[in-house]
């Protein structure tokens, strides 16, 4: 690491002042606090007031005084009494956060240590979780990182158990900090994987914010200062909405120590300038340390070197004040850059030991290997030969710990999973080509199923167009018969002509049933694709208007289609060709991502079917659920149009709603659809799903079954196999229906991962 950086502090803190809540405003919650009728909801609303007032400390000290009035009168009636304890530790913790941005850290931590006793002794896992991970912050500033990460994970365990996903993504990326700082860069970007992922899932944009500036940390440590600065200036872009003037300036002060690097020093003091006066108005002392630190480094390579020197002694004060010992590290090692420079050997190896002290007590290679390669220089100026060569040896061992090439490789390969493009690398020119031919290749086979697709389908028409013929032609055949009774002969031949011509049509249709059944995603492909799956596809008719279609994209996802035409019978298994062939069409033109895929399939539909005669062109098309499965990173992206997609996890079942649209002609047909992303977990279990089960009459009382009894037999049934799925399914629905007639065809696919 260049000791020229003081990066971007991960962790996250639950100070007053960074509002966790948007949902409320403090107007309505003064007036709900005027109109509150007890104690309780008072406290509560207090309690929400520190987090979103600028007069927070006032509503602080309220929060103190209801609660010690409260606490001692309900000592007989212990729930309520925890209720007033869990508030007062709110309190304890956010005067704490006050003591620790004052600079002094030992109060804060009697606060922190304070506020968990008590939320350990109400049993309150939030609270107990938040106060380990500001007294984790303190323990890492102080220098015992290895006490602050058993905090951090412990506080990580009880966030994960209460499902507190926000909290869960802060403490993942403080232990990732942790790691970072310590130069285990494979162990930093695990979890800031981790915390990625949970940010992205609950839309924590500010979250997601902190990751970028993180791993733009990383970037700048590997050399790729271009990829940090566009990590940083995304960060930026998002942060600057939401007016948080500590993640802002964080950003700005990023931004100028790349341009320092870039040695564009115009533009690194303009951000560093701009990072110092939000720094200052916001009273972040750990901030303004690195502000004056950073502008006190170009200062220096500018040869202002008293104007420099000025700068770290006061960033040296702040820092010593707050027991940040990273920073004095930093800072000493830079006063003695400086010190070298103009010749003072004796201030420049004493500030230089100094921080060779600190940071081997702080165990960081990148300090390490600053501080030992400026003393080598200088014990190799004044001829201490064995010291410089004790020096010299301690800068190649942290330069080839920071060096590895493993280490290397994670990072870029971090690069992919966070950029949001998703692109692969660029090839070689002749792999390009092979590639592009390859396509070409592809393209051609599309064409042809594409061309024997159609075909089939005028076939279906025409078969249907002789069925109607041919039911005509036996209706005037029995009009006849009723007529001519003294015919015997003609009549029985006429029977006998009929009935030729129902087995033709019969098997006109059983041979159109053969040739749709193809269309669908076979079983061999299935079976290559998913290791534990059940497909349970029953149709009203001999043909049918559900259907499903599975393909591999050209990134290597799999992706699968449950559909429900328009109709069912001739009419749908017809309308289902047409919407497998827009299927095919959208993905041979190089659609990936799901809702990308239905977005260019509903165009395909629109498009041909616009010319049907009819006064508005044709309104036909599909009910769906299309699912993008990336099975090596365990990642499902689905867009789904009326159709749900249901998993289910530890017995719960988690509903990834549709959008209220079909794929066909519609007033949202210009609407894109929604696309859904969702970490999977091993042993979930997918279904997708037409509405024909739900939608079956039968029981006692020849209602419909309905989606919520569905969903409890399935919950009810998740551990079966796959396979006993799919018979207790047919089981329940043959029995259900009775002497009914099926309504509608049924379709349900269940995918275990």
């Amino acid at each position: 690491m260049n000791l020229k950086v003081l990066f971007f502090l991960p962790f996250f803190l639950f100070s007053p002042k960074q509002i966790l809540s948007q949902n409320y405003k403090p107007d309505s919650l003064i007036l709900a606090l005027k109109n509150a009728k007890h104690d309780t909801t008072r406290c509560a609303t207090l309690a929400r007031l520190v987090e979103v007032s600028d007069d927070w400390e006032k509503y602080n000290q309220d929060l103190k005084e209801l609660t010690e009035k409260n606490i001692p009168l309900y000592k007989n009636n212990k729930a309520v009494q925890n209720v007033f304890k869990k508030y007062f530790s709110s309190y304890l913790n956010n005067t704490g956060m006050v003591f620790n941005n004052k600079g002094e850290p030992d109060k804060a931590m009697d606060y922190f240590n304070r506020a968990y006793a008590i939320n350990k002794e109400v049993n309150n896992i939030d609270g107990m979780a938040n106060n380990l991970g500001n007294i984790a912050y303190i323990y890492h500033n102080k220098g015992n990182i290895e006490k602050a990460l058993e905090l951090d994970l412990e506080s990580l365990v009880l966030r994960e158990k209460i499902n507190d996903k926000l909290g869960a993504a802060s403490s993942l990326n403080n232990i990732a900090g942790i790691f970072n700082n310590k130069g285990d860069v494979l162990k930093a970007i695990e979890y800031y994987e981790k915390s990625m992922a949970y940010r992205e899932e609950i839309d924590d944009k500010r979250g997601v914010a902190m990751v970028l500036t993180n791993l733009g940390n990383i970037y700048k440590k590997q050399g790729d200062i271009d990829k940090a600065l566009e990590y940083y200036e995304k960060s930026l872009a998002i942060n600057k909405p939401f007016g948080s003037k500590i993640a802002i300036s964080t950003c700005l002060n990023n931004i100028g120590i790349i341009y320092s690097q870039k040695k564009n020093n115009k533009k690194a003091l303009e951000y560093h300038f701009q990072s110092l006066v939000m720094r200052e108005s916001d009273g972040d002392k750990r901030g303004i340390s690195g502000s004056l630190s950073n502008i006190g480094i170009v200062y220096s390579e500018q040869g202002k070197t008293d104007s420099a020197l000025v700068l770290f002694e006061k960033a040296l004060s702040i820092s010593q004040a707050l027991e940040d010992k990273k920073a004095m590290a930093g800072i000493l090692c830079h006063s003695a850059k400086v010190y070298f420079k103009i010749n003072k050997i004796k201030e420049a190896l004493q500030y230089a030991n100094r921080s060779l002290e600190i940071s081997l007590h702080l165990g960081n290679p990148e300090n390490i290997q600053e501080a030992s390669g400026l003393l080598y220089t200088i014990y190799k100026k004044q001829g201490n030969s064995t010291s410089a060569l004790q020096m010299h040896e301690l800068f190649i061992q942290m330069r080839d710990s920071i060096g590895n090439k493993e280490t290397r490789k994670a990072s870029i390969r971090s690069q992919f999973k966070y950029e949001y493009e998703k692109k692969e690398a660029e090839v070689k020119a002749v792999a390009k080509a092979e590639k592009e031919k390859a396509e070409l290749v592809a393209r051609e086979e599309k064409n042809k199923q594409q061309l024997i697709i159609v075909s089939v389908c005028i076939g279906l028409l025409l078969a249907v167009i002789f069925g109607v013929f041919m039911f005509n032609r036996f209706k005037v055949t029995q009009n006849q018969k009723k007529l001519i009774e003294i015919k015997e002969k003609e009549t029985l031949h006429q029977k006998h002509l009929i009935e030729e011509k129902n087995k033709e049509i019969t098997d006109s249709i059983n041979y159109a049933q053969r040739i749709q059944r193809s269309l669908l995603a076979s079983d061999n492909f299935l079976s290559q694709q998913l290791s534990d799956f059940f497909i349970l596809f029953k149709p009203k008719d001999i043909v049918s208007g559900d259907f499903y279609w599975a393909d591999k994209l050209s990134n290597d996802t799999f992706a699968l289609v449950t559909a429900d035409s328009t109709g069912h019978g001739v009419p749908g298994a017809i309308m289902s060709m047409l919407n497998i062939a827009c299927l095919n069409e959208a993905v041979s033109k190089g659609f990936t991502q799901a809702h990308d895929i239905l977005f260019e399939t509903r165009n395909r539909i629109i498009e041909h079917l616009r010319n049907d005669g009819s006064k508005d062109g044709g309104k036909d098309g599909m009910d769906c659920s299309l699912l993008c499965i990336d099975f090596k990173n365990k990642m499902l992206y689905t867009a789904a149009a009326n159709n749900p997609v249901w998993i289910i996890r530890n017995s719960e079942l988690l509903e990834i709603k549709p959008d209220k649209m079909p794929v066909g002609k519609h007033d949202k047909d210009r609407e894109p659809f929604t696309l859904h992303t969702f970490q999977l977990q091993s042993s979930d279990t997918i279904y997708t799903l037409t509405d024909g089960y739900p939608d079956q009459f039968g029981g006692d009382k020849g209602k419909k079954f309905m989606t919520k009894k569905l969903k409890d037999v399935l919950i009810a049934n998740v551990h079966l196999p796959m396979a006993k799925q799919k018979e207790m399914l047919e089981t329940i629905f043959t029995n259900w229906v009775g002497d009914l007639e099926q309504v509608d065809d049924v379709t349900i696919i269940g995918i275990r991962i």
